[in-house]
């Protein structure tokens, strides 16, 4: 789907992007509720559809494979919002019918299997890392632009109810030491009201966004 921007170096594709021309949220809903546009109305021809999460396109006859996260919106619907629900739910079951399911742990597998998930499709294929050298100059320029002058605990990830920030509160609160600070970097989500639970901690936490 047509996003904002493609994301900036070093995190720009290094290979050719096709786009559908429709925001991602009309394209997920086209998804979700009539199973179109196929990914092929931009690229062509494909040989295989990798879906990378659980907002799953109209293969148009190409083998399906599906990487399932979790299965949070049929487990733990509350932390998500109600259209999240909907379209993630659609998605899970279009999931099913995949030639291949990828689940990062064992433990999304074997929950697979008990939401109706055919065991034979399913395989357990950790999340992959590249490995990325940052020397110390990079690192002091990153200190100085956030000014991390000490240690810190950096929490990454959106701002929403599944994350679990009280629990972060409340496990960072019993390192029990005034010169750590607790960094967290990611965009707001939803229902950020959830956020002041972290003000117990006063000037120890800080957002950079």
């Amino acid at each position: 789907p047509w996003g904002r921007r493609l994301p900036p170096a070093p995190w720009t594709p290094p290979i050719a992007v096709r786009r559908l021309p429709l925001p991602y949220q009309l394209v997920y809903d086209a998804w979700q509720r009539v199973a179109w546009p196929p990914v092929q109305r931009a690229t062509g021809r494909v040989d295989v559809v990798h879906a990378t999460a659980t907002t799953v396109p109209p293969a148009g006859g190409a083998p399906l494979v599906v990487t399932v996260h979790d299965l949070f919106p049929l487990t733990d619907p509350n932390r998500f919002t109600p259209r999240g629900v909907r379209l993630l739910s659609a998605g899970i079951a279009r999931a099913r019918s995949a030639r291949l399911v990828l689940c990062p742990t064992r433990a999304t597998a074997d929950d697979c299997a008990v939401h109706g998930f055919d065991p034979d499709r399913l395989r357990v294929t950790p999340w992959g890392v590249a490995p990325h050298h940052v020397d110390d100059e990079a690192r002091a320029s990153v200190r100085r632009r956030y000014r991390l002058d000490g240690r810190f605990v950096l929490w990454v990830g959106t701002v929403e109810p599944r994350k679990n920030l009280p629990v972060l509160r409340d496990a960072f609160g019993r390192i029990g030491r005034d010169d750590v600070e607790l960094v967290l970097v990611g965009p707001d989500g939803w229902n950020e009201e959830r956020a002041p639970h972290l003000d117990a901690l006063g000037g120890r936490v800080r957002r950079l966004g």
